[in-house]
């Protein structure tokens, strides 16, 4: 019947927006994933100072990461990314 139709197009519409929801928090907690970790490395890159080769490749892996945060929608990760890159020249 029509109602039947009706109710299960509105169970449909709630499983899409919880879905969309869901979407939306993994990227979010990806990107968070993504910042911290950065934030580890750049922590280990400014505590190595004697070895200038390992500092500089610890530091790349740290601005991949910020920039793949950025991307995800951690804004935050903006101002590390430029900060890196300054610093990387």
């Amino acid at each position: 019947t029509n109602e039947t139709i009706k109710v299960k197009e509105e169970n449909l519409a709630a499983l899409e927006t919880q879905v969309q929801e869901l979407n939306v928090q993994a990227k979010n907690d990806q990107a968070d994933a993504y910042f911290k970790q950065a934030q580890a490395l750049e922590k280990a890159a400014s505590r190595t100072h004697f070895a200038r080769k390992k500092k500089k490749e610890t530091q790349k892996e740290a601005l991949e990461l910020y920039k793949m945060a950025l991307s995800l929608g951690k804004t935050e990760a903006q101002q590390k990314v430029e900060k890196l890159e300054k610093e990387r020249g």
